[in-house]
């Protein structure tokens, strides 16, 4: 009677390669993981609006009252805060020159958006322009910042004619950017008519 045989282990199956291919799947696996979490975790914190919440866009809010701009943002469930406050040349003091995040972002209820205020027109010095030509000053004080609002006259022996003798206000006092200055400029003294009296000379 033949012996029974005895099964031959097949190149696949050997014992010895059996925990090498389970450390290598476990390690595939792991690192599958690993690779997911690190994605998920850069579109978490680069997305528009975090996972799982409900989103809203940022309206503009520029060029708005800040009262009216907070009213509104909160209305959407942002919270606002008044980063700062800065001048500006043309708004008004208290106008929302600048928000962050830009309008448009979305973002999630709860989320905070940062505002800049405008404090206003910043202040600008008045140029000294005693002794300028009426032209040249003109073009001194337009590049300080402001505006000449008006010529005044002075009859002045003394003084050359036809130059600044003096603003109002004063040389080195501030304006509100944009605002006028006056020119006090001096003009030639008359000739005096002879009035002597022929019978003085008797």
């Amino acid at each position: 009677m033949a012996e029974p045989l005895e099964p031959v282990e097949g190149p696949d199956e050997r014992p010895d390669e059996r925990p090498v291919r389970r450390r290598l799947l476990r390690d595939a696996v792991f690192l599958a993981v690993v690779a997911m979490g690190g994605w998920l975790a850069v579109w978490y914190w680069v997305a528009p609006a975090p996972l799982g919440t409900s989103a809203s866009e940022v309206p503009r809010v520029l060029e708005l009252p800040s009262p009216q701009a907070g009213e509104r943002l909160e209305r959407l469930g942002f919270r606002v805060r008044v980063a700062s406050r800065r001048p500006h040349p043309s708004l008004p003091a208290g106008t929302v020159i600048w928000q962050d995040p830009a309008p448009g972002t979305a973002l999630s209820a709860g989320a905070a958006v940062e505002l800049a205020v405008s404090d206003g027109a910043p202040e600008v010095p008045v140029p000294d322009v005693s002794g300028f030509a009426p032209e040249l000053a003109r073009e001194v004080v337009e590049a300080a910042g402001l505006r000449v609002g008006g010529v005044d006259t002075v009859r002045r022996a003394s003084a050359a004619e036809h130059v600044v003798l003096s603003t109002r206000p004063a040389a080195g006092a501030t304006r509100t950017a944009g605002g006028t200055v006056e020119l006090v400029v001096s003009v030639p003294v008359p000739a005096r008519a002879n009035t002597s009296d022929p019978e003085s000379d008797r």
